[in-house]
């Protein structure tokens, strides 16, 4: 196999797939030919899975793993570590700011919720359907005193002191290490959920508590599902992080640019890190 020189530029793309059971890796060559490998993925550090991947296609190139990193023009990897994450139910613990008396949004749900994304055939069995279990859980939701209309005005301004003490039972009683923040109509008008986040700041700067706030992540109508997607965000980011993160620092540390790393996303696209 005729393998190019990587001193002579930026020649390899390759590209890294962590499954349930391999970690499959391909490398393309210049020629166009492509080098197919795997090795065992590694689900205590899915991150030691993928330097296993390159070290085998380096050693069927007759190279060694830093030579094929410092030859990658691209590092495109996909993993299931978000979904692997979701079905076990092993993210973070979340607590969930929102506005007072909406509280139980994430669990009366809408009439959809039951059997939203199930086959048809599960559907007709609608008797045996159970409601999805919230990514939070119900003591960990906490009320504010704010509201605003649906242009976004301002009816009651958000009551700092009751938000405070909000904050402080979630992070000090139930122990959350992810806050999600989705109040009424924030997507018109983001200064509550804003001030909110910034209270969280202030309140314990030598803590790193992640915050996902509704008006930048789904800024659009419909608290259920707007909800639904902040809680998820929360409940897998500080896990997505740290995988991101680790690999990241191993694929530098091994010969890889930093700005030659891309992710897939769920939809197929891919995006930086």
């Amino acid at each position: 196999m005729a393998v190019a020189d990587p001193l002579e530029g930026n020649r390899y793309i390759i590209g890294i797939d962590t499954g349930g059971t391999f970690t499959d890796v391909t490398v393309l060559l210049p020629d166009g030919e492509a080098v197919i490998n795997k090795a065992p993925t590694t689900p205590g550090d899915f991150s030691s899975g993928v330097m296993n991947a390159l070290d085998v296609a380096a050693e069927s190139m007759g190279i060694d793993r830093e030579t094929l990193l410092r030859g990658a023009s691209v590092f495109k990897h996909g993993t299931t570590v978000a979904t692997n994450a979701m079905i076990t139910r092993t993210g973070s613990n979340v607590g969930l700011l929102t506005t007072r008396g909406h509280e139980d949004t994430a669990f009366i749900m809408r009439a959809i919720g039951r059997v939203d994304g199930l086959e048809d055939s599960e559907i007709r069995h609608v008797s045996k359907v159970e409601k999805p279990t919230p990514l939070v859980d119900r003591r960990n939701v906490r009320g504010v005193f704010e509201r605003l209309d649906f242009r976004g005005k301002v009816l009651a301004p958000l009551d700092e002191s009751q938000a405070r003490t909000a904050i402080k039972e979630l992070v000090e009683d139930r122990g959350v290490d992810a806050i999600a923040i989705c109040l009424l109509f924030s997507w018109r008008n983001p200064q509550h959920e804003q001030r909110l986040a910034s209270l969280l700041r202030e309140m314990y700067p030598d803590r790193h508590i992640p915050v996902t706030a509704s008006h930048e992540l789904a800024p659009i109508a419909g608290e259920y599902a707007r909800l639904n997607t902040t809680v998820a965000n929360a409940f897998l980011a500080q896990t997505i992080d740290d995988y991101v993160g680790e690999l990241r620092r191993k694929l530098h540390h091994g010969g890889l640019r930093h700005d030659r790393v891309m992710m897939m996303q769920g939809n197929g696209g891919i995006v930086r890190p």
